[in-house]
C-alpha cells in the first residue's frame, strides 16, 4: 500500500514537472517567434490590419505625402518646361527686334 501511495505521488510530481517544462517551452517559443517577427519587420504589417491606431494613420499620412510629393515634382517639371519655352521665345523675339531697323 505504501508503494502505491509513493508511486502516485511520484507520478503527480512527474506530471507537475512536465507541465512546467511544457509551459516554459511554450513561452520560450512564443518569445523567440515574436523576436523573429520583430527582427524581420513583420510586426508592423501584421498589427496594422489588426490594431488600428498610430501605425495605420502614419502609413496613410506617408502615402499621402508620397502622392503630394509626386504632384509637386510633376508641377515643377511642367513649370520648368514652360519657363524654358518662354526663354527661347524671348530670345527669338529679341533676335527679331535687334534685326529690325529702327
Amino acid at each position: 500500500m505504501a508503494e502505491e501511495v509513493n508511486q502516485v505521488e511520484d507520478n503527480s510530481v512527474e506530471k507537475a514537472i512536465w507541465h512546467y517544462v511544457g509551459v516554459t517551452v511554450l513561452w520560450l517559443s512564443l518569445f523567440l517567434t515574436g523576436m523573429a517577427f520583430e527582427r524581420l519587420g513583420l510586426t508592423s504589417f501584421l498589427f496594422s490590419g489588426i490594431l488600428p491606431g498610430e501605425i495605420g494613420s502614419l502609413r496613410i499620412q506617408a502615402t499621402e505625402c508620397d502622392t503630394n510629393l509626386g504632384k509637386v515634382k510633376l508641377e515643377r517639371d511642367l513649370l520648368k518646361r514652360q519657363e524654358d519655352t518662354l526663354r527661347t521665345q524671348i530670345k527669338q523675339l529679341q533676335g527679331q527686334a535687334a534685326a529690325q531697323p529702327k
